[in-house]
């Protein structure tokens, strides 16, 4: 498994929670395969060909079933089920059984979207209108990707040339982008959503990337090249650097031929660098590796640092100079003014804005678990401390700033956020209200969840 420099950050998190999680009882379905985490780095290699013809899935239809809920003597179900009917989108999951399902975020009218073969399903990926859910699944043929409708009335199965460990939807729908091990590395392919042909457009080892435009990736490959995809062409153009890439994830697309990247400095740390257009500019400076999330309304970069870099290196700027962030913190960076705050969370190790730019999500490592912080109008509001499920765990909070890039925890609205683990005691998928000062409500079995990223629904 590469263990890149996301994964330090869990230091307490891998030592305190590894036997928790293992104590839990979890069947084969609750782990993805060895693919779901990128394997040792590697040479870049050129991937084996993609099939062109598809399969087709089962007829049955898909079976509809009812989530189950909490009912503890802590809280008032009904009270918090009632709040949970005004939040905008649909939830969608991996239950026990291995299976994919939506439903609302009170969990009722589930929809299971795959057929009833036992087989092992991973990374179910909204596309951005909410009408289509993608994942990718093994089974005796081999690895496949399917494209299900939302509402349960159909879905196709394509064959695919590995097994995929992350899913990427373009802006407008018609291009699925999908990473999976290759031959020497990581390769990236696109499925066609219409015509569900395959194609292969990179690799290297790491590989992380996100949507520029409809046509355009912007990927970090190999820990040193920043280059512009072209899905039509099946193109790239390198970017010209004024350095080497740093020790960052995910580079973050911002208006059109600028990408959010972070440069390694003379200093062992990383500044945090707007590039494109043949100019950089940066916004901040770190003493560690770095992870961004970028606000989606305004020019504020929510930045954690993780501290990795020697202590007696530290140096500060002064006057009109890119502010030097405070290390094992996250800061807040307005990209245009330069001005910045720091925020007083402990051990965080991962960073989400909310739909709306108003709310910021900062997960932490508390002492037997994890825990969702939610900054709102200058007030620090907790969630509810769990214990994540082993997939969550392994495959998604290590990376947690690519899957910011194409997937969302939070409802479209703005108003809570999903989960899946254990809170005293139970087991499943959990929705929490960011300012309702109560638990969160636990709306099915599940090990996966991720929300529409879409205010509607095509159920409804």
């Amino acid at each position: 498994m590469y263990v890149g420099p996301a994964f330090r950050r869990f230091g307490i998190l891998v030592a305190s929670l590894t036997v928790v999680i293992s104590g839990c009882s979890l069947t084969t379905e609750d782990v993805a395969p060895d693919s779901t985490n990128p394997p040792d780095q590697a040479e870049s290699s050129t991937a084996p060909a993609a099939p062109d013809a598809a399969e087709s899935d089962k007829d049955e239809e898909p079976a509809t079933t009812t989530a189950p809920q909490a009912d503890t003597s802590d809280r008032q179900p009904e009270a918090e089920a009632t709040a949970l009917t005004t939040l905008a989108g649909r939830i969608v999951y991996r239950n026990l059984d291995g299976a994919i399902a939506v439903s609302s975020p009170t969990g009722d009218d589930a929809i299971v979207l795959s057929d009833t073969t036992p087989l092992l399903r991973s990374q179910p990926t909204w596309s951005n209108d909410g009408s289509r859910v993608a994942w990718s699944s093994v089974g005796p043929s081999g690895p496949v990707v399917v494209l299900a409708q939302s509402d349960g009335s159909g879905r196709t199965v394509n064959a695919a040339p590995t097994s995929p460990f992350y899913f990427s939807w373009s802006p407008d729908d018609t291009s699925l982008a999908a990473l999976g091990p290759g031959a020497q590395g990581i390769e990236l392919f696109l499925t066609n959503t219409d015509t569900t042909q395959i194609t292969r457009i990179g690799s290297g080892q790491p590989f992380f990337f996100d949507w520029v435009d409809d046509n355009t990736l912007s990927a970090a490959i190999s820990g040193t090249i920043l280059t512009q995809l072209s899905v039509q062409e099946n193109t790239s153009t390198d970017v010209e650097l004024p350095g080497p890439l740093g020790a960052f994830q995910a580079p973050a697309a911002l208006e059109p031929g600028q990408t959010l990247v972070a440069l390694a400095n003379s200093l062992n740390g990383n500044d945090v660098v707007i590039v494109g257009n043949g100019e950089a500019r940066t916004v901040a400076q770190a003493l560690g590796s770095v992870a961004f999330s970028v606000n989606p309304t305004d020019d504020r970069i929510a930045i954690l640092v993780v501290n990795d870099a020697p202590q007696s290196q530290e140096i500060f700027f002064q006057g009109d100079s890119p502010p030097t962030l405070e290390p094992n913190r996250v800061s807040v960076v307005d990209s245009a003014t330069g001005d910045s705050e720091t925020l007083d969370i402990e051990d965080p190790i991962a960073v989400s804005w909310s739909p709306d730019g108003t709310t910021l999500a900062v997960l932490t490592v508390q002492a037997e678990g994890l825990e969702w912080v939610f900054v709102r109008d200058g007030a620090t509001l907790p969630g509810d401390p769990f214990v994540p499920s082993q997939e969550f765990f392994n495959s998604y909070a290590p990376f947690a700033e690519q899957y910011e890039r194409s997937s969302s925890w939070w409802s479209p609205d703005s108003e809570a956020i999903v989960f899946s683990g254990t809170i005293d005691g139970e087991t499943g998928v959990w929705v929490d209200l960011v300012d309702d000062g109560r638990r969160a409500l636990r709306i099915a079995d599940g090990d996966i969840a991720q929300w529409s990223l879409a205010q509607g629904s095509s159920v409804q």
